[in-house]
Protein backbone atom coordinates (compact mmCIF):
# COMPACT_ATOMS: atom_id res chain seq x y z
CA UNK A 1 0.00 0.00 0.00
CA UNK A 2 1.36 3.40 -1.02
CA UNK A 3 0.96 6.14 1.58
CA UNK A 4 -0.39 9.52 0.56
CA UNK A 5 1.46 12.63 1.86
CA UNK A 6 -1.31 13.28 4.41
CA UNK A 7 -1.41 9.71 5.74
CA UNK A 8 0.01 8.94 9.17
CA UNK A 9 3.35 7.24 8.96
CA UNK A 10 3.87 3.91 10.70
CA UNK A 11 5.58 4.17 14.06
CA UNK A 12 9.10 2.72 14.13
CA UNK A 13 9.62 -0.39 16.20
CA UNK A 14 12.65 1.24 17.84
CA UNK A 15 13.66 4.83 18.48
CA UNK A 16 16.89 6.50 17.46
CA UNK A 17 20.03 4.94 18.88
CA UNK A 18 21.30 8.37 19.81
CA UNK A 19 18.91 10.72 21.63
CA UNK A 20 20.69 13.71 20.09
CA UNK A 21 19.27 12.74 16.70
CA UNK A 22 15.75 13.11 18.05
CA UNK A 23 16.52 16.32 19.95
CA UNK A 24 18.14 17.87 16.86
CA UNK A 25 15.11 17.03 14.69
CA UNK A 26 12.70 18.49 17.25
CA UNK A 27 14.87 21.60 17.56
CA UNK A 28 14.86 22.11 13.80
CA UNK A 29 11.08 21.70 13.66
CA UNK A 30 10.53 24.18 16.50
CA UNK A 31 12.93 26.67 14.93
CA UNK A 32 11.04 26.52 11.63
CA UNK A 33 7.72 26.95 13.49
CA UNK A 34 9.07 30.06 15.27
CA UNK A 35 10.28 31.45 11.94
CA UNK A 36 6.79 30.97 10.47
CA UNK A 37 5.20 32.64 13.51
CA UNK A 38 7.55 35.63 13.18
CA UNK A 39 6.68 36.02 9.49
CA UNK A 40 2.94 35.79 10.22
CA UNK A 41 3.38 38.48 12.91
CA UNK A 42 5.12 40.72 10.36
CA UNK A 43 2.30 40.17 7.87
CA UNK A 44 -0.33 40.89 10.52
CA UNK A 45 1.54 44.08 11.51
CA UNK A 46 1.64 45.30 7.91
CA UNK A 47 -2.06 44.59 7.39
CA UNK A 48 -3.10 46.27 10.62
CA UNK A 49 -0.98 49.35 10.49
CA UNK A 50 2.76 48.97 10.58
CA UNK A 51 4.95 50.60 13.19
CA UNK A 52 5.01 53.56 15.53
CA UNK A 53 8.16 55.61 15.95
CA UNK A 54 9.98 55.35 19.27
CA UNK A 55 13.27 56.41 20.83
CA UNK A 56 14.85 53.04 20.13
CA UNK A 57 13.81 50.39 17.68
CA UNK A 58 10.44 50.92 15.97
CA UNK A 59 7.51 49.83 18.12
CA UNK A 60 5.09 47.39 16.52
CA UNK A 61 1.85 47.34 18.52
CA UNK A 62 0.25 44.98 16.00
CA UNK A 63 2.99 42.40 16.59
CA UNK A 64 2.25 42.59 20.32
CA UNK A 65 -1.46 42.15 19.59
CA UNK A 66 -0.67 39.21 17.34
CA UNK A 67 1.28 37.55 20.13
CA UNK A 68 -1.50 38.08 22.64
CA UNK A 69 -4.03 36.05 20.66
CA UNK A 70 -4.34 32.54 22.02
CA UNK A 71 -3.65 29.85 19.48
CA UNK A 72 -2.27 29.94 15.98
CA UNK A 73 -5.60 28.82 14.50
CA UNK A 74 -7.23 32.01 15.81
CA UNK A 75 -4.38 34.07 14.41
CA UNK A 76 -4.60 32.47 10.97
CA UNK A 77 -8.35 33.11 11.07
CA UNK A 78 -7.71 36.85 11.62
CA UNK A 79 -5.37 37.39 8.67
CA UNK A 80 -7.96 37.24 5.86
CA UNK A 81 -10.17 39.77 7.67
CA UNK A 82 -7.28 42.15 8.19
CA UNK A 83 -6.40 41.93 4.50
CA UNK A 84 -10.02 42.67 3.54
CA UNK A 85 -9.85 45.85 5.62
CA UNK A 86 -6.71 46.87 3.76
CA UNK A 87 -7.82 45.87 0.24
CA UNK A 88 -9.68 49.12 -0.62
CA UNK A 89 -6.36 50.94 -0.14
CA UNK A 90 -4.31 48.70 -2.43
Amino acid sequence: MVLKPWDDRPHPKRGDKNANTTYAAVGRALTQWEYLEAKLAELFSQLVGGEWPSDGAPYHPAVRAYGSVLGSAAIRHQLPYQSMLLSPHL
